[in-house]
């Protein structure tokens, strides 16, 4: 039963992540990150045909059209199809191969919105999603099949950045009373990986949290403002968790009214930091540290 909770809980998370993916759209109205994750999952080892219907919904949830269905079912058929042949004619599927497929996945794609008088759109969006495609399978396949406590290369931890930096988009993305989802979520990453981690690795990892905030909303000042809550978090993290967590949130406060980072930042937002700080105090020291082991 374990086993199987654990596998459905996986399954869970990926389409979460995929949805998620799916629907981020920059400033400029670009959803170039979703094939790229579903071409990760095939190379990764996942089931193909579950690895479909999770990049189908997705793709329909996030454009409810028959034209966005249609435009979802050509790649996945490129793809789908390749794939199967090279498992029928068991020949190695490499990583330089599943990316190149992804490309030819998106020529019915750009052909179509072409037809439409988008082509500069698609070939664009064509372009930053074969560049997220190619990191995110290095990145996908070495945390499903080396495990998520594997040492990642130079490379592995580059194309974990741009992976970060998508669902940092997609994250702003998501939006409930004017909060969005990387609004709660990123005070508590911020103040764990101060925790766990050093210093640089805090700023680094908030900075490009921060770099998705500004590419969904178009506004860089979200980068210095999540930097500023990393360096008081890095900072205060030495004397105690509990003063780390409020320097956080005052860094955020005064980001968003006295240098007016944010739009439209309100008392909802302030509690849902709140909240995530208080997320973060609540876990006990050593749950913090098996988290290291």
């Amino acid at each position: 039963m374990k086993l199987k909770l654990n596998v459905f809980t996986k399954q869970l998370l990926l389409f979460l992540i995929q949805l998620l993916l799916s629907k981020a759209s920059t400033r400029h109205g670009f959803r170039p990150f979703g094939l790229g994750f579903y071409a990760a999952l095939v190379y990764g080892g996942e089931n193909v045909v579950l690895a479909s219907a999770f990049y189908m919904a997705s793709e329909f949830l996030a454009e409810p059209t028959i034209k966005g269905l249609v435009y979802a079912a050509s790649s996945v058929v490129v793809l789908t199809v390749c794939c199967l042949a090279h498992h029928f004619l068991k020949k190695h599927l490499t990583m330089r191969l599943v990316n190149v497929y992804a490309f030819i996945a998106q020529i019915p794609v750009i052909v179509l919105k072409a037809l439409d008088g988008n082509f500069l759109f698609a070939f664009t969006s064509g372009i930053i999603a074969q560049i997220f495609c190619y990191a995110a399978v290095i990145i996908v396949y070495a945390l499903l099949v080396r495990g998520l406590k594997c040492r990642l290369t130079v490379d592995e931890l580059a194309a974990g950045g741009i992976m970060l930096v998508a669902l940092s988009l997609a994250a702003e993305n998501v939006s409930l009373f004017g909060v969005t989802l990387l609004g709660v979520i990123a005070p508590f990453a911020m103040l764990l990986v101060a925790y766990l981690f050093r210093e640089q690795s805090a700023l680094i990892f908030v900075s490009l949290m921060g770099v998705g905030a500004a590419f969904s909303m178009g506004n860089v000042s979200y980068v210095g403002t999540y930097v500023m809550m990393a360096v008081c978090a890095a900072l205060f993290i030495k004397l105690n968790a509990a003063s780390a967590a409020l320097a956080t949130v005052v860094a955020e406060v005064v980001a968003a009214y006295y240098f007016d980072a944010y739009e439209g930042y309100t008392y909802v937002n302030l509690i849902c930091t709140v909240i995530s700080a208080a997320a973060f105090l609540a876990i006990p020291k050593k749950n913090k540290m098996k988290m290291l082991s």
